[in-house]
């Protein structure tokens, strides 16, 4: 039931064209990570209100090859916008240690 409302709650903070163009790229793309043979790094907010970690968590484990990582970048919206320069660099360090 949480998730539910917490999916629910995500809802709301879109409009509906955008909402509606998400439902039809999800049903689209939804076996495309089957396919997808080269590496891959997935970055993850846990806070993100938007895309929820059972998504990329989906991603990830549909993933058909074994090069691939998934990182859960922690942050606020609040400290983002303070933080912006170390949160990046914490990413593109990442992104180097990935490659």
């Amino acid at each position: 039931d949480n998730y539910k409302g917490e999916l629910v709650g995500r809802f709301f903070k879109l409009d509906v064209s955008a909402t509606k163009e998400l439902a039809l790229l999800v049903k689209k793309y939804y076996d495309a990570p089957l396919e997808i043979l080269c590496p891959v790094l997935i970055l993850q907010g846990l806070n993100d209100y938007i895309v929820p970690k059972s998504s990329s968590e989906y991603v990830y484990n549909s993933l058909s090859k074994n090069i691939k990582k998934l990182v859960y970048i922690k942050y606020s919206l609040g400290t983002m916008k303070h933080d912006i320069i170390n949160i990046t660099s914490m990413m593109i360090g990442k992104i180097f240690t990935f490659m």
